[in-house]
């Protein structure tokens, strides 16, 4: 395959050991140019103002560096949370599995809980403890999943266990 054009995301990808490209088929494909590329989700361009700048930012600290901080604060972050709750990771914790993300489930108290709780769990802790985290409901487990980049700092993941350790539901 050669593409005329491709086009990435940059959300988390940006600085992570292994960056997969994803090809997705525009809602209007086999319209035209302008009705396959001019829908994108949302009206807020920010995110693509920002790009040049965002890179011009890593580019500064050096790639290797950045992803060397990224992976080890994500295999730091991933023992953490899984000794506080006592609970297991997604992916072996020597961090071989991982770039710059780690999923793990959440403490035993939480894996009963359906989608409805799930997202007014997810609700609490950033209206609460103003903590971003995906949680994930999967094969009847439920997951967080932590993203670490260069900005974040061991104490933004300590928060995160601290708000799972207080939610009661």
């Amino acid at each position: 395959m050669s593409p005329d054009l491709i086009f990435i995301t940059t959300y988390t990808t940006v600085g992570m050991q292994n960056t997969a490209g994803i090809m997705i088929i525009s809602h209007h494909f086999m319209n035209g140019f302008e009705k396959e590329f001019g829908w994108q989700g949302t009206r807020d361009i920010s995110g693509l103002l920002s790009i040049r700048t965002a890179l011009e930012f890593f580019e500064l600290f050096g790639w290797d560096k950045v992803m060397w901080h990224n992976h080890h604060m994500a295999v730091w972050a991933q023992h953490m949370l899984c000794n506080r709750w006592n609970t297991i990771p997604m992916t072996p914790l020597d961090g071989r599995l991982i770039g710059a993300m780690a999923t793990l489930r959440l403490p035993l108290r939480f894996q009963h809980i359906d989608e409805p709780v799930r997202e007014i769990l997810q609700q609490r802790l950033y209206n609460e403890f103003k903590v971003e985290a995906p949680l994930i409901i999967w094969d009847g487990h439920a997951y967080v999943r932590v993203s670490c980049q260069i900005y974040n700092r061991p104490q933004d993941y300590e928060r995160l266990a601290e708000a799972i350790e207080k939610i009661t539901l």
